[in-house]
């Protein structure tokens, strides 16, 4: 069930990605960055190993806290 239910938000946001496109195309990039991410992470979700998938979790967090650290530390210095 928790699957159904995040995949049917994933849609959804896809859903609302494909608006802002429509509406607004320089975010053009975005929305395919976007579907990329989505379509992978639908389907590193819907595999039935436990192991492999925990690997990507583990990775997926770690490279947020990265990406977050490098944001505070190009804010701090002036960059963004």
């Amino acid at each position: 069930m928790i699957r159904e239910i995040i995949l049917a938000g994933g849609a959804f946001y896809l859903l609302i990605n494909i608006v802002q496109l429509v509406q607004n195309q320089s975010v053009g990039g975005e929305g395919l960055a976007v579907g990329v991410i989505y379509l992978i992470g639908v389907g590193a979700f819907w595999s039935r190993e436990e192991e492999p998938l925990k690997k990507w979790e583990y990775l997926v967090i770690w490279v947020a806290v990265l990406l977050f650290v490098v944001y505070g530390a190009l804010h701090y210095g002036g960059m963004v």
